[in-house]
């Protein structure tokens, strides 16, 4: 019996011209063994919509082609459905799919998918916002932010943005509740994290895994101008942990104050938080197609 997939393309994420994937998938991915359609998007949330649509219909597949936003917006509504999550990477940074070991390349992308390899993975939780990624509050949000403001889009424009920002940026202090541990730091910026990585292999928590449970917590604390090199170094390196002005921590829940209303990131997707953000995670709540058969 052939397998349904449905293929759901934002034409606008990233820096890939979705036009030219559409035509790969029609050339590469077998008739004789799937059925598929292909859609696009044409709003903010329309993706969900979709993937909503597609659960409705008994697809056995959802592809976000798009960056994290776009499997952010499609995967929520595969959420403790059979329907699995696929995904065809084409956003500037695309770090769930990177975390998956699925390839940067359009047509082994749709190879993978091809194999049908499907895991669970959780999904982590920004109040009742879900999240597969990371989420952030501090530097990171700030970046997101502007970031969003751009014509033009990749991971230049974003390093430009951050080195900006950098000049004028001021930490912040912060109340946090992990588990039943509360700390108080004054904090450059807090990521939770899901996967490993920003994207484009910026690995913010390197230890991190999508199947333990479990919400890795990277707290930067103030450092000194100098050491922004060795920040952008270890983060490439996979080394951010070992840093002295940064602290990890493993938690099921995150509750965390501050003395103003906060920006934050969900999936690096600018949104406004309130003065008090809670976080937190599902176990095993997401079917997705990955490339490589081993612990995530």
């Amino acid at each position: 019996m052939k397998k349904r997939i449905i293929f759901i393309a934002n034409p606008i994420s990233g820096t890939q011209q979705k036009q030219k994937i559409i035509p790969l998938i029609k050339a590469h991915l077998s008739q004789d063994d799937f059925e598929y359609a292909i859609v696009h998007t044409e709003a903010a949330g329309h993706a969900s919509e979709l993937a909503a649509d597609a659960v409705n219909m008994g697809y056995d597949v959802a592809v976000a082609i798009g960056g994290d936003g776009t499997v952010n917006e499609v995967a929520k509504s595969l959420i403790n459905k059979t329907t699995a999550l696929g995904i065809i990477p084409a956003g500037s940074g695309n770090g769930f799919a990177r975390h998956l070991g699925l390839s940067m390349n359009p047509k082994d992308a749709i190879y993978q998918i091809a194999q049908m390899n499907i895991q669970s993975v959780d999904t982590a939780f920004l109040n009742q916002n879900p999240f597969f990624c990371t989420a952030g509050i501090g530097f990171d949000a700030h970046v997101s932010h502007e970031f969003a403001k751009q014509t033009k889009r990749g991971f230049f424009t974003y390093a430009s943005v951050a080195q900006q920002l950098f000049k004028r940026f001021q930490p912040q202090v912060y109340e946090l509740q992990v588990d039943m541990n509360k700390i108080q730091k004054e904090a450059f910026m807090i990521t939770l994290a899901n996967a490993a990585q920003f994207g484009n292999n910026a690995f913010i928590a390197p230890q991190a895994s999508v199947q333990d449970g479990l919400l890795d917590v990277c707290i930067v604390k103030p450092f000194k101008p100098m050491d922004r090199f060795l920040l952008a170094m270890s983060l490439f390196n996979k080394t951010l942990h070992k840093l002295p002005f940064v602290e990890f921590y493993k938690a099921k829940s995150v509750e965390i104050k501050s003395s103003s209303k906060m920006l934050l990131h969900l999936d690096g997707e600018p949104r406004h938080g309130d003065t008090n953000v809670s976080f937190g995670i599902k176990p095993n709540s997401l079917r997705v197609l990955v490339g490589l058969p081993k612990a995530l």
